[in-house]
C-alpha cells in the first residue's frame, strides 16, 4: 500500500512503478499504489493504516499545501506510516526530522533509493 504525491506526473509514475516493481520482487505480489497530484487530495483519501509508505514531494503547486504541511497532518492521523520526501532541494531536510521522515531523496530520483525505501517499509510493516 503505497501513496505517491507529486505535482509532476512523470515523477509520480516513476516512483509508483519502481515501488510496485520492488515490492513485487520482494514477494508481495500485486501492490496497491495510489497517485496524488497534491497533498490535499491525499489527505481527502487518507485513513490510518491505509498506506504503509508515502512518497511525498515537498515543493507542490504554488498555493497548495506543501509536502511538510501534508506530512504534519499525516503524522497527526497516523504515527506509523512511513514518509519519504522527494524534492529538488536540501532546504527542508531539518524540517523532515520534525515529522519523523523515514527518508529524504533528492531529484533526479535514483531507482536504488526508491527500492531501498520500499524494501524498508516492507521489512518494518
Amino acid at each position: 500500500k503505497v501513496a505517491v504525491v507529486d505535482d509532476s506526473m512523470e515523477d509520480r509514475e516513476l516512483l509508483a512503478g519502481t515501488a510496485e516493481e520492488t515490492l513485487c520482487a520482494l514477494g508481495q505480489g500485486q501492490t496497491f499504489t495510489q497517485l496524488f497530484p497534491s497533498g490535499e487530495m491525499l489527505l481527502k483519501d487518507f485513513q490510518p493504516g491505509k498506506y504503509e509508505l508515502v512518497f511525498l514531494d515537498i515543493f507542490l503547486e504554488e498555493g497548495a499545501l506543501n509536502g511538510i504541511g501534508t506530512a504534519e497532518r499525516l503524522r497527526a492521523l497516523d504515527s506509523r506510516v512511513k514518509l519519504v520526501f522527494v524534492t529538488t532541494s536540501n532546504d527542508f531536510a531539518s524540517e523532515s526530522y520534525a515529522v519523523r521522515a523515514d527518508g529524504y531523496l533528492l531529484k533526479p530520483i535514483q531507482q536504488a533509493d526508491i527500492r531501498r525505501h520500499a524494501a524498508g517499509a516492507l521489512a518494518d510493516g
